[in-house]
């Protein structure tokens, strides 16, 4: 279910276990707990600098990163927001990794995209709002994905203390932190109607403040955008091209980087990338689940790929509306004889396609005239659009 973020925060900002002892037992930390507290917001954001500037450079090469003047975002690290000039900062070469440049005082954002580049890579989950960014939707299921993912990514790296900055009191308050940091740095008030698009990323970085001989620490971070508003009149378009991801089932910011190699002039203007398997399968998106609605059946992968909370809710209405559904990769077959085809994420929720262009990777069937069919055309498709508006009320009540 959503848990709500309506509650008051508190003030204690998280910070390294070993000096977290040594302050409690200050007998004057009461009295000077703003000069700590600043001093130790200076000290996480130095290690930001300190990590992220060996990958700011490669970061910055992707046209994708750049940002429309008015891109408005808040990132925080366990809990303390960030200034964006301590990350936007100038690296070798006079490279930036967002469109406005400038200079090392520079205050412009980050996307989340070019933000999981520039940090040591880590188990990363994208969630979203609900109720006017009261609740955050299906908040466990993104918990326990970062719980899982960093115990695939870092295996034997782990222990008790690291896990600490990723347990579920600490995202939360993590995330209600950094909500609050964006209505105070956006709006006039902190009230404000709009939903959040929230990327966390957990990961392991150099703890210079450690009393017990630890090397790293564990850290979450918070990214906080609005959610963008899509208009249902857009005519959607996606591209048959890649393999799928290499251990699908966690969520690795490297992946980040290796969907880069996809990204192409010609595919840049496509919504979504779509990837096969070895037997020319359809798996998912690069940022998307997928499926293919046939004979009034619902087709999308069950292994192979990451299982999107979106997903989740399209499976949950299909069983209660009893729309059958086939938890196996659809095929060039299905999708030449498909009804509809849709994509789901935290963003989009359930959005129709309307066009499948095959990529190179792909041989169309042929035609009368012996011309190879490069591309699908789907129009509106019943059960799609129901489908759509079942995920939208599901969606407000968990």
């Amino acid at each position: 279910t959503a848990h709500s973020l309506s509650s008051s925060c508190s003030s204690m900002r998280f910070i390294p276990i070993g000096l977290l002892r040594f302050l409690w037992g200050c007998d004057g930390l009461a009295s000077s707990s703003m000069g700590i507290t600043r001093h130790l917001q200076y000290l996480q954001t130095a290690a930001v600098m300190q990590v992220a500037k060996s990958s700011l450079a490669a970061a910055a090469s992707s046209s994708k990163m750049e940002l429309p003047p008015s891109a408005q975002f808040v990132v925080s690290r366990n809990g303390v927001k960030l200034p964006w000039h301590r990350i936007n900062y100038r690296c070798e070469g006079g490279e930036y990794p967002s469109s406005g440049g400038g200079n090392s005082d520079s205050d412009t954002p980050m996307s989340a995209a070019t933000l999981l580049q520039v940090l040591s890579r880590g188990a990363y989950t994208t969630c979203r709002t609900i109720d006017h960014g009261r609740r955050v939707y299906l908040f466990d299921f993104h918990v326990n994905r970062i719980d899982d993912s960093t115990q695939r990514i870092f295996v034997d790296d782990l222990d008790r203390s690291h896990a600490e900055a990723w347990s579920r009191d600490s995202i939360r308050d993590c995330v209600r932190s950094t909500i609050r940091y964006y209505r105070e740095t956006y709006y006039q008030d902190e009230a404000g109607s709009a939903d959040f698009r929230i990327v966390l990323l957990a990961t392991l970085e150099e703890n210079p403040l450690s009393r017990r001989g630890e090397s790293k620490e564990g850290v979450l971070y918070c990214h906080v955008g609005e959610l963008s508003k899509r208009s249902d009149t857009e005519h959607i378009r996606v591209l048959i091209q890649g393999r799928g991801r290499e251990n699908a089932e966690a969520k690795d910011s490297k992946w980040i980087l290796d969907r880069k190699r996809l990204i192409t002039p010609e595919s840049a203007s496509y919504e979504e990338i779509i990837l096969l398997d070895e037997n020319g399968e359809l798996l998912e998106g690069t940022q998307t689940n997928f499926y293919v609605v046939r004979d009034e059946a619902l087709i999308t992968a069950d292994e192979g790929i990451l299982l999107g909370s979106v997903r989740d809710s399209v499976l949950r209405v299909c069983r209660s509306h009893n729309v059958n559904v086939e938890l196996r990769p659809p095929t060039m077959d299905d999708l030449k004889h498909a009804s509809g085809v849709f994509i789901s994420s935290t963003s989009r929720l359930v959005m129709p396609v309307h066009n499948v262009v095959l990529g190179d990777l792909i041989q169309g069937d042929s035609d009368a005239s012996g011309e190879c069919a490069r591309c699908y055309h789907y129009r509106n498709c019943r059960i799609t659009e129901r489908i759509k508006e079942w995920v939208l009320r599901d969606v407000e009540t968990h």
